[in-house]
């Protein structure tokens, strides 16, 4: 057992970290988004806070790629990737891991930290993705980036 599910096995929080419907229940009640893939690149999980998320998304993703985002959940994580093959040999290797990346669609962004999920014995069994609509960051950073641009140019008219 890892030092961040060390629990006394007779205390009331041992059975929390150690069953599977428990361990569920805490993904369930993160307010993170959170999709997890299995070792095929099928999603098979994604918790009420990403589903939410996606329903928000849902114009995006459907004009994006052509997914009904109540869809998300049992298709290919290669639905959303230009180059399927090159994503496999990045999450295949097992050592690309933690990973960030940024996907951007349309006018919105994704920011994702993706990292393995193995087993106690070590081997890789899974991926686990937590994500953020950043399209509001970006859009301000733009914004902060096209008046700094401005003030270069111009100082006394910057408006």
């Amino acid at each position: 057992m890892s030092m961040l599910t060390k629990s006394r096995p007779n205390s009331k929080g041992h059975a929390l970290m150690t069953q599977a419907d428990s361990l569920r229940a805490v993904l369930d009640a993160l307010r993170a988004n959170v999709f997890v893939a299995d070792m095929d690149h099928n999603m098979i999980y994604a918790n009420p806070q990403a589903i939410e998320s996606l329903t928000a998304l849902h114009g995006p993703i459907d004009s994006s790629f052509g997914v009904d985002s109540k869809e998300m959940v049992g298709g290919s994580i290669h639905r959303f990737h230009r180059d399927p093959e090159r994503i496999k040999q990045l999450l295949g290797s097992g050592t690309n891991f933690p990973r960030h990346a940024s996907f951007t669609f349309g006018e919105t962004t994704l920011h994702t930290e993706i990292n393995a999920v193995k087993n106690s014995s070590g081997e890789m069994i899974g991926y686990c993705v937590v994500w953020t609509d950043a399209s509001w960051d970006e859009k301000v950073g733009d914004l902060v980036d096209s008046v700094a641009g401005r003030a270069d140019r111009d100082p006394e008219h910057v408006a």
